[in-house]
């Protein structure tokens, strides 16, 4: 079964979160679930790189812990 979504580095060591996302999106199993980018590269480029990319969130890793809740609850709400 598919996870309720996944939250993703964008810098990862094998494939970059963009990858991901681009591979998440082009399987029919998987391309509805919400992916949140988690990054330190917080920047408008990546953002809207990531956006166009169908991410459901874009979050900086510098965010606060109520403010990824808040984020990954309002994604699985808008998923259900």
């Amino acid at each position: 079964s598919c996870p309720h979504l996944v939250l993703c580095d964008l810098m990862m060591p094998v494939m970059d979160g963009k990858d991901f996302l681009i591979k998440m999106r082009a399987n029919r199993e998987t391309k509805d679930v919400p992916v949140i980018i988690l990054t330190a590269a917080n920047n408008e480029q990546n953002e809207v790189a990531l956006l166009d990319l169908q991410a459901t969130d874009f979050i900086a890793k510098t965010a606060s812990p109520k403010i990824i809740m808040s984020r990954i609850r309002r994604a699985i709400a808008q998923g259900l």
